[in-house]
């Protein structure tokens, strides 16, 4: 099971990466400042399923720790993305903090105890 410092770093970097790829792909110019804020707010995402369900004992993966979470927040970015009335930024963010929200699932996924359905 990776500790909250790996979950952090392996969402500050997932999402740090993601920014460039987007950048890339819309032939925006890097920023290192906007390269560091990505990081920071999938370092964020990395944490929140420990937020909601603290690693205090073997059995504490429930739903936010789940397949089902994992396609539920797929569904949400989709309706996000979808969502005019949301600000470029807003939706930038919510990505980008379910980037990191995504890379604790998938680490955890790779551990004998692995993830529940639901």
């Amino acid at each position: 099971m990776a500790s909250a410092k790996e979950h952090m770093l392996i969402g500050a970097g997932v999402a740090a990466v993601g920014w460039m790829l987007y950048c890339k792909i819309v032939e925006r110019p890097l920023d290192l400042g906007e390269i560091v804020l990505a990081a920071g707010v999938g370092l964020i995402g990395g944490l929140v399923p420990d937020l909601f369900e603290p690693a205090i004992h073997l059995n504490h993966r429930q739903f936010f720790h789940s397949y089902l979470a994992a396609g539920l927040l797929t569904g949400a970015n989709h309706h996000v993305s979808q969502n005019a009335n949301l600000r470029a930024e807003t939706r930038t963010a919510i990505h980008l903090a379910s980037l990191g929200f995504m890379s604790h699932l998938v680490a955890d996924a790779q551990t004998p105890k692995g993830l529940p359905w639901a």
